[in-house]
């Protein structure tokens, strides 16, 4: 696995080791400690970099999940309709691929190791949504299941499935939401422009390139 220390993903990306930190506490650089080191992956790193010289702040976790609904032809209720209106006005304008990069605050990734007996009732679990290649079953697969779980209940679930949370090699990619639960009760499953941006997430992979591409021109 391609990783490196905080200081490198400091001078990659322009900012100072406090900097690096905060990315890694908030979510957008997954890392792991090897004796007093902090590593972090590469491709996190490169990720990051090319996604910040898109012009424009990230979206708050409530406006990114505004924005997707609005894509999916959604009603995102959290939000006032004056926020909506301004949200869909930026849609309309910009195009969901160009706003992708500015969505990458909607949820902070872990990465959790479950053993393989209970995975099956984690995917089924009420409290989580499949995502990424896991809503996309029917037409890719993949080693690793991807879910988005609420923060309120993240540590539960990692407890009752007995989930190693600090795995760096882990079967489970599990999407945090901090912040409003954008799916209805009874929805086990992301719509098609949240596949696809969970799909394009994860680098490396032409064939997750081109499911999402054919996700996102059906939505």
């Amino acid at each position: 696995m391609d990783v490196m220390r905080v200081s490198e993903a400091a001078d990659a990306l322009q900012v100072n080791d406090r900097r690096v930190r905060q990315l890694i506490e908030r979510g957008d650089l997954r890392a792991q400690r090897f004796g007093r080191q902090w590593m972090v992956r590469r491709d996190d790193v490169s990720n990051l970099r090319a996604s910040t010289r898109v012009a424009g702040h990230p979206f708050s976790p409530a406006n990114a999940w505004g924005v997707l609904a609005l894509a999916e032809g959604r009603r995102p209720s959290w939000l006032s309709e004056s926020e909506r209106k301004r949200l869909a006005g930026i849609l309309a304008e910009r195009g969901i691929r160009a706003l992708m990069p500015l969505l990458r605050r909607r949820a902070e990734r872990e990465t959790w190791f479950v053993h393989q007996s209970l995975l099956g009732r984690l995917m089924d679990d009420s409290r989580t949504v499949r995502t990424g290649a896991s809503a996309a079953e029917s037409l890719i697969s993949a080693d690793t299941l991807e879910v988005y779980v609420p923060s309120i209940v993240s540590s539960d679930v990692a407890a009752e499935y007995y989930a190693d949370t600090a795995s760096w090699d882990g079967n489970v990619l599990v999407r945090v939401i901090d912040g409003p639960w954008p799916f209805v009760p009874g929805e086990d499953s992301v719509g098609p422009v949240v596949a696809a941006l969970d799909l394009l997430d994860q680098p490396g992979d032409d064939r997750r390139v081109r499911i999402a591409e054919e996700l996102l021109s059906h939505a």
